[in-house]
């Protein structure tokens, strides 16, 4: 009797035929599904937040609160998230600020433009445009969270501004007379380098 397929009715489920194609696909195919599944795109974003608004703590609570500092989805677009029409870290309306946005050329799709224009928000209005989400940013914990955060700030800024004072007062130390020893000695220095450039040129 001939063979057939019919007849043999060799069971063939979609597992197997899956299996089948992944089994047939090019090493380098491969790589790319592995490359794109595994790749994550909001790697070192909390970071960028936490130091872009060192000086605006409560915006990192914010963030944090809207959208656990994801700026994309898995598959690299940017996330949109309530009805589908906020976007990314700050959950910035597309339909209200895009446009805004596009004028100062901040793309919200971006972590950088999302933050640009998220502090551009925050200088005009506070946080009022994110009162929606305020149950979670202002809480005792997040408060305490920020205020430290402020804290530390202010302190920095205080030791910046304490060693640019220190280099100040010691220029203002110099005297006249300081100066012009210092002028000296250099002015030396170059007639000495010259000597020597040219006793080297008629040796050669």
């Amino acid at each position: 009797m001939p063979f057939s397929i019919h007849a043999a009715r060799i069971p063939f489920s979609v597992a197997a035929f899956a299996m089948l194609v992944v089994l047939m696909m090019p090493d380098a195919t491969l790589a790319a599904v592995n490359t794109s599944a595994t790749r994550d795109y909001n790697a070192g974003i909390e970071e960028l937040v936490r130091e872009s608004f060192k000086d605006i703590p409560v915006m990192i609570e914010i963030a944090r609160c809207e959208s656990e500092f994801i700026q994309f989805h898995k598959n690299g677009r940017a996330l949109h998230g309530g009805t589908g029409t906020m976007i990314g870290l700050f959950q910035i309306s597309e339909i209200l600020h895009r446009k805004t946005a596009e004028k100062f050329d901040w793309e919200i799709d971006t972590p950088e433009g999302n933050m640009a224009y998220a502090r551009y928000l925050y200088e005009k209005n506070g946080t009022a445009p994110w009162l929606a989400s305020k149950h979670c940013w202002n809480t005792p914990v997040s408060a305490a969270r920020y205020k430290a955060a402020t804290q530390a700030w202010k302190e920095q800024q205080a030791l910046a501004a304490t060693a640019a004072i220190s280099t100040a007062d010691v220029l203002d130390t110099l005297t006249l007379a300081d100066i012009h020893t210092q002028l000296t000695a250099i002015l030396e220095k170059i007639v000495t380098l010259q000597s020597k450039q040219t006793v080297a040129i008629k040796t050669i």
